[in-house]
């Protein structure tokens, strides 16, 4: 995989080429090229990646297989196999420092005008890929007595959302039943997660299931908008008419009538709001590569980036340079980001290195020397992590009523 030869015109019916998709993921994580590549050689007689897409570890078959698109000319199944690589790269790299940019096209442009075998046969591709599995490229999940609950989940819920608008519209009623059945399974499997965690930080959890509380939040909020994501694609005016009663139900749910779905969605973005400063796209670490070459270094989800800022100090793949350019880059976005604190407790973590932060000093620039110097970041580096849980759990459980 790393000795990819992309054509010269590296593209495919007007979009991102192949070849050029293949070395982004393995660009955003090189950790995974010797996954691929050992799934690679059982799947020399599957000649399209749409035929790799089974099992949890699906993804990783599409991507083994997607070399045999390189040059190909779009056709039906061409465009099909185009579609699986395009969700097997969204899969691989939404939970890593730098996603691959194709939301927009698994969501909308790749439903829109589609009927009969066509959009029966994507359908099936995006139900493959709701069962691969997020081990290995995500640390954003919860563990619920529903089962795992993800930031993936929500890319689903987009994609299913592009599906159902694209059979109602082709008047494709197996697709579309099948479509809004596991959309509205998927949030009703969330909102009893959700519901099972706040019932028991009410019965009297610990500071730890709360902050768990406030993350499934952040999840459930997200993939709410991403529900609402996939319907921005969908027409408006009198075609869009035809949709109406589906943008209602699903539409907003974190906004616009609190009674849908028991009002769990209004319920979890009062509390999301309690940490909402920690939902951006962390751009001030892309630019660390060193942060790529690793899937213990994925980045969970915050505030509490103390256990990820140890891990920063203690890996073995990274050098003291590394170090010192991870931690400029968390100084360069404190500050940056509203109400976000997860950047100032993932220095609490990286503080454990042999010798403090004090043995980075001579690598940093002046820039982020003087943000070390600020008397928040001072302050948070005297808070232990269990005196920085005590005092967020505080706000959660406010947040709650």
């Amino acid at each position: 995989m790393n000795g990819l030869r992309r054509p010269a015109n590296d593209q495919f019916d007007g979009m991102i080429g192949p070849g050029q998709l293949l070395t982004w993921v393995l660009s955003s994580c090189p950790f995974l090229a010797s996954r691929i590549a050992a799934v690679a050689q059982p799947l020399r007689a599957i000649v399209r990646p749409f035929d790799a897409a089974a099992g949890a570890d699906g993804w990783l078959g599409v991507l083994a297989a997607a070399p045999a698109l390189l040059g190909a000319k779009p056709t039906p199944a061409t465009r099909e196999d185009y579609f699986a690589l395009c969700l097997a790269a969204h899969h691989a790299t939404v939970g890593s420092f730098v996603p691959t940019d194709v939301d927009s096209k698994i969501r909308g442009d790749f439903w829109r005008r589609q009927s009969g075998e066509s959009l029966r046969r994507r359908w099936h591709m995006a139900s493959l890929a709701r069962t691969w599995s997020t081990a290995g490229v995500s640390t954003r999940v919860e563990f619920t007595a529903e089962g795992p609950v993800s930031g993936h989940d929500g890319e689903w819920l987009g994609v299913a959302t592009g599906a159902l608008g694209a059979a109602l519209l082709a008047g494709d009623r197996a697709v579309g039943d099948e479509a809004h059945a596991w959309i509205t399974g998927e949030l009703e499997r969330e909102v009893r997660a959700f519901v099972a965690a706040e019932e028991a930080v009410r019965a009297g959890a610990n500071d730890s299931q709360v902050i768990a509380l406030s993350r499934l939040a952040w999840i459930l909020t997200h993939n709410v908008g991403d529900i609402d994501q996939g319907l921005s694609h969908w027409p408006t005016g009198a075609v869009g008419a035809l949709l109406r009663t589906a943008r209602g139900t699903f539409g907003q749910l974190a906004h616009d009538r609190p009674a849908r779905f028991s009002g769990v969605f209004h319920r979890a973005k009062k509390i999301y709001q309690v940490i909402a400063g920690e939902g951006h796209r962390h751009y001030p670490l892309r630019a660390v590569k060193a942060l790529r070459t690793d899937a213990t270094l994925l980045l969970p989800l915050g505030p509490c980036f103390e256990s990820w800022g140890e891990v920063v100090a203690r890996s073995t793949t990274l050098t003291a340079e590394d170090r010192a350019e991870v931690l400029a880059a968390l100084c360069s976005g404190i500050g940056k980001v509203s109400g976000q604190v997860g950047y100032h407790r993932a220095l609490v973590g990286l503080a454990t290195i042999p010798g403090g932060l004090a043995g980075l000093r001579h690598l940093l620039p002046e820039s982020a020397m003087l943000e070390l110097a600020h008397p928040e970041v001072q302050h948070h580096l005297t808070l232990t992590a269990e005196q920085f849980a005590e005092g967020l759990a505080r706000q959660i459980r406010h947040a709650l009523g």
